[in-house]
């Protein structure tokens, strides 16, 4: 029994330095290609070390990768929450207040949870049965800096979920929070414009150049036939 404990310990004891110390030798996406959800600021609850001014999500074949960037503050000012609601339904994961951190999830129904910087960072999971999270065993890696945060997180680790999924992230400073977004949630792939302008046109607006195009056509070819017709 002692050995199946030491065991395991190792095992978990590898998993979180593989997870700490491969964040120096990822390369990172370039997230300029990234999809961004710029958040306002000013809306923080405590100092400027938690307040978010955006955040950014993109994947590949592999991995899922975040980013938020602060503000202001130093290097591990504050922790970071990155929750995850995989099929978008709000009654099969975590919603109201997280069980754990008490913090509001809005109209989330999270499966997942990505903690960095705090006590218990790592990748956790949403047990319906017993209606707590449950840590798991993972390849997530993060790296970070003043006045931002970055990490990625295995596919195969989050069951490999379908996208689009739905995402929250929270910051806190000593208990004092921001949201991103401060009500609902984000949409990854974003399926509509974020941070941008929708004009309302309605259908007749958007057919009009292709209606007068066709009209000009038919035109064209009656006027045409008129004159072969001719003696």
């Amino acid at each position: 029994m002692r050995r199946l404990f030491t065991a395991l310990l190792g095992i978990l004891f590898l998993s979180l330095l593989v997870s700490t110390v491969s964040a120096g030798f990822i390369v990172w996406p370039n997230w300029d290609e990234a999809a961004k959800y710029p958040d306002s600021t000013g809306d923080q609850t405590g100092p400027i070390a938690e307040d978010m001014t955006i955040c950014y999500v993109t994947h590949d074949a592999e991995y899922i990768y975040f980013r938020a960037e602060f503000a202001g503050g130093t290097i591990g000012d504050r922790v970071l929450l990155i929750y995850l609601d995989v099929d978008r339904n709000q009654a099969t994961g975590d919603s109201g207040a997280d069980e754990d951190w008490s913090y509001d999830l809005h109209d989330l129904g999270a499966e997942w949870r990505i903690d960095v910087n705090s006590p218990v960072q790592g990748l956790w999971k949403w047990d319906p049965g017993s209606n707590d999270w449950i840590a798991v065993l993972s390849q997530t890696a993060w790296d970070q800096g003043d006045a931002y945060i970055m990490l990625r997180a295995r596919l195969s680790d989050l069951d490999n979920p379908q996208f689009p999924i739905n995402i929250l992230f929270i910051s806190y400073y000593i208990g004092d929070t921001d949201w991103n977004p401060n009500a609902g949630h984000l949409e990854y792939p974003a399926l509509r414009p974020v941070g941008g302008i929708l004009i309302a046109v309605d259908k007749l607006t958007l057919l009009s150049p292709w209606v007068a195009v066709t009209l000009a056509g038919v035109a064209l070819t009656i006027f045409a036939t008129k004159r072969r017709r001719r003696p």
